[in-house]
């Protein structure tokens, strides 16, 4: 696979794709979806101001690394801003401009995983992740036009998935995962 650093925002990406996944309406009743693996509060609480955390995403077009970061924060929202990454020999440095800042709703944050019971299947699992040996929540979704993508939420960190992967006609075509992101006063 070609190694190319691709600008666009990654958490963007892997947001939108929680959204369409299966082509299903994320914002149904509750009785239709899992429950979400973070409650509103969870990730309001763990993303206060300043908090950060990079995502590398690999494509067949190639591999893109951003941070995204909370620039404020509030009991309703945050406004997160994103920036392009690449790797260097001292670690991940910026490259080129943030991205806009965006504002967000906890409760919005939180909606991004709620998975449709009837095309996922749910299931608790331990992974080895960059980010180390977590316990969390899977979610396989299967979509309508037979593509995999499978969710991993470890319990200790509540926000986005810290892996995302897509399959189609048994290839990857899309995987996204957090390397690295501020503990916000948590042990590592």
């Amino acid at each position: 696979m070609k190694t190319t650093l691709l600008t666009t925002a990654s958490m963007a990406t892997v947001l939108t794709a929680l959204l369409t996944i299966g082509g299903a309406d994320l914002r149904a009743t509750e009785e239709e979806h899992w429950p979400p693996p973070f409650t509103a509060e969870q990730i309001r609480d763990e993303w206060t101001q300043g908090f950060w955390l990079d995502t590398r995403v690999t494509t067949d077009a190639g591999i893109k690394i951003s941070r995204t970061e909370v620039l404020t924060w509030s009991e309703t929202s945050a406004e997160l801003r994103e920036a392009p990454l690449q790797q260097a020999d001292t670690g991940l440095q910026a490259v080129g401009e943030p991205g806009p800042t965006q504002t967000a709703q906890w409760e919005q944050l939180r909606d991004h995983a709620l998975f449709p019971r009837a095309v996922t299947e749910r299931r608790r699992e331990a992974r080895s992740t960059v980010l180390g040996e977590l316990d969390g929540w899977v979610f396989r979704v299967t979509g309508e036009n037979g593509a995999i993508s499978e969710f991993f939420f470890a319990d200790r960190y509540p926000g986005p998935p810290v892996s995302f992967s897509r399959w189609l006609d048994g290839k990857q075509i899309f995987n996204a995962e957090q390397v690295g992101r501020s503990t916000q006063g948590q042990d590592n």
